[in-house]
């Protein structure tokens, strides 16, 4: 991050990545209530925000799944 030595950038960087971050956790929130996603599946949702490549490895090994391909609405 700081290889340049701009701490301008990093901070501008940083805030991006914070605020996409935020916007994760309402999208999950959202498509938990759309969806009726199960009280596991939500928590699984927001700890794949956290893990390394972790939101790649939510959407296939629980996503995938049959009962999370349809929605709510017709």
């Amino acid at each position: 991050k700081y290889i340049w030595g701009e701490p301008l950038a990093v901070r501008i960087v940083g805030m991006a990545h914070g605020i996409l971050f935020i916007l994760y956790f309402l999208a999950a929130t959202e498509a938990a209530g759309d969806y009726r996603w199960s009280m596991k599946t939500r928590i699984y949702s927001y700890l794949a925000a956290v893990l390394p490549f972790g939101t790649f490895v939510f959407e296939k090994k629980i996503l995938a799944k049959p009962e999370y391909t349809t929605s709510r609405y017709p």
